[in-house]
């Protein structure tokens, strides 16, 4: 859990004589995650006024997760397990057997004290559910505590109040918080690749799929782990992909969008991205119809994805999108490029092509992004399927913009390149199936009472497909 530094030679030998004379140990811990990398930081003192400069210990160290589920959960979690681990190192090298000392943890994270403040062997297994996130973090906790001489709780402590107050006006707690984020945060920095989860004391089982051990999601990842491998088999089947186009696709943020919709609409979604909408050529392959002639007469087939850009209905307007663009501030040549074309690909014209020899590395990728595009095909943008590249120059794009914003301003969060390729997938899927609503009403519009009435019959007449399988 990383090595302590040590403010004084005697450091240790004061921690036993408070544990042995029961006073009060204090801890902080805090922790971070960006971009699938987590760290902690965390600190204990053998007193608990911290008003004065006595004898701590103060560390950070990596968080062990995998990159595609590490949670700041269980950044934070492993910080009060890193000081855990330190004041049961003590007491076995100073054979302490009891105390009647409180360990008082303070943290930001509320769910973390919750899991420290419930870890009485008599209820643990009762309430503690394994396939909770990070339940193995929680595990360990317990272990450790009931392990470790001393009253262990939580105490809460509000996070970042520096960004709204001078750091010396807060309370001690606060202050000591504050410097548990910063080493955490310099810490993660300075690893730049992820730590793979390993397998901690006081977990029973631990679950490993395809070479990592899974620490959270657990339910999600094993239907995954069962399905996952079909359903792209399917996908590069019926786009005639090969390997390395399925993974330009940034698909983090396409399962992210669909995992936030409510079920209902989600199934409108996916019929709309495997082309299952009932356009008439599929009503002509189920020979339900015997043209597969656009319903608004322009003389088209309406093959997948006509409605977008179909002469017979309103033009499409792209405003809206292009706003959105702007208003999330995003990279001036990442919108040019995106909406030009866009506007070319509904226009049936050829797709501008992009400068991809330049010395700016954010023109490097935007072209590379554009290349990729290309390849994977811009029908496929309206489905939310999205170059990666994407994302990591809009993520450089911030990284500029976070660079130079005065230090008397706070850079927003939400400004991340994951983030924005999320909203930017909804908003082009928004676009996709709005059409398809304007494309509906002007077929129904053309019908006549009688015809209308001639589709309700046929549909009450087919078999109940749900139940005729149920039987």
């Amino acid at each position: 859990m990383g090595p302590g530094v040590l403010n004084k030679d005697n450091i240790a030998e004061s921690f036993a004589n408070r544990l042995r004379t029961g006073l009060t140990i204090k801890a902080f811990g805090d922790g971070t995650v960006k971009d699938g990398i987590g760290a902690h930081g965390w600190h204990i003192r053998p007193d608990p006024d911290l008003t004065h400069d006595l004898l701590s210990i103060e560390s950070a160290a990596q968080t062990d997760g995998h990159q595609d589920t590490i949670s700041s959960l269980r950044t934070e979690s492993a910080a009060v397990l890193a000081a855990l681990y330190l004041i049961r190192a003590i007491c076995t090298f100073y054979d302490i057997k009891k105390s009647p000392s409180y360990i008082q943890y303070h943290l930001d994270n509320k769910e973390a004290l919750r899991r420290l403040n419930n870890t009485d062997d008599a209820t643990f297994f009762d309430t503690a559910n394994p396939i909770t996130t990070d339940y193995d973090i929680w595990a360990a906790i317990r272990d450790a505590t009931s392990s470790t001489p001393g009253i262990h709780f939580g105490t809460h402590v509000k996070g970042h109040q520096d960004e709204h107050n001078p750091i010396d006006s807060l309370s001690p707690e606060a202050q000591v918080n504050i410097r548990m984020d910063k080493i955490a945060g310099d810490c993660r920095i300075a690893h730049p690749f992820p730590l793979p989860a390993k397998a901690h004391l006081g977990n029973q089982v631990s679950l490993t799929l395809n070479g990592h051990i899974v620490t959270t999601k657990i339910l999600l990842q094993l239907r995954t782990a069962l399905t996952a491998s079909f359903l792209q088999d399917y996908i590069k089947r019926k786009e005639n992909w090969d390997d390395h186009f399925f993974f330009m696709i940034d698909w983090q943020a396409h399962g992210s969008y669909l995992a936030s919709l409510p079920s209902p609409k989600r199934v409108n979604v996916i019929k709309m991205i495997h082309n299952w909408q009932y356009t008439k050529s599929r009503a002509m392959l189920f020979e339900e119809t015997e043209s597969s002639s656009c319903p608004m007469g322009c003389g088209m087939d309406e093959a997948a994805m006509h409605h977008l850009g179909c002469p017979s209905l309103p033009a499409s307007d792209l405003r809206s999108i292009n706003r959105w663009m702007s208003h999330q501030n995003t990279a001036p040549p990442i919108q040019l490029a995106i909406m030009s074309s866009l506007k070319a690909w509904i226009s049936d014209e050829p797709i501008p092509p992009l400068p991809g020899d330049t010395t700016d590395k954010l023109d490097r990728i935007i072209a590379l992004a554009h290349t990729e595009q290309s390849l994977i095909g811009w029908t496929q943008v309206f489905k939310g399927r999205l170059s990666n590249k994407w994302t990591t120059a809009q993520g450089l794009w911030y990284d500029h913009m976070r660079h130079n914003l005065p230090s008397s301003k706070k850079f927003p969060k939400r400004y991340t390149g994951p983030i924005w390729m999320k909203k930017l997938v909804t908003q082009l899927i928004y676009y996709n199936l709005n059409r398809w609503q304007t494309r509906n009403e002007a077929a129904q519009a053309t019908l006549t009472n009688i015809e209308k009435h001639g589709r309700c019959i046929n549909l009450q007449s087919r078999p109940n497909i749900s139940k005729t399988a149920q039987k």
